[in-house]
């Protein structure tokens, strides 16, 4: 099956903690989208470049990138780098064949590859 990360837009008004305990029946969710972890493991370099807050940490730090382990939370500003990346990537996956695979970085031999 493999792992998928799920991605809200939500109002910058909603309590996060109460938020992730009830996403499933939450009025909050203005919008969700769920990605599989070989297209996030991917796009990851990219994913660094947008600003983050991580609400796991004290203080909810700014940051670049995603919690790859728990949520992340990006603001308005944040937005614009956001939709850049993510259209770029739909805009290049819209001219791949109806079936293809992700090749990435990986190890054999204790050498990597790409």
């Amino acid at each position: 099956m493999g792992l998928n990360h799920e991605f809200y837009l939500i109002s910058k008004t909603t309590v996060i903690k109460d938020f992730w305990i009830h996403r499933e029946s939450s009025n909050d969710v203005i919008e969700s989208v769920v990605i599989h972890d070989d297209v996030i493991q991917y796009i990851m370099d990219s994913l660094k470049w947008i600003p983050s807050q991580n609400p796991a940490m004290r203080g909810n730090p700014s940051g670049r990138g995603i919690n790859y382990h728990g949520v992340t939370l990006f603001d308005k500003p944040s937005s614009k780098t956001l939709i850049g990346i993510f259209s770029s990537w739909k805009n290049l996956f819209k001219n791949a064949t109806a079936s293809f695979v992700l090749t990435g970085a990986y190890v054999y031999g204790g050498t990597l590859k790409s």
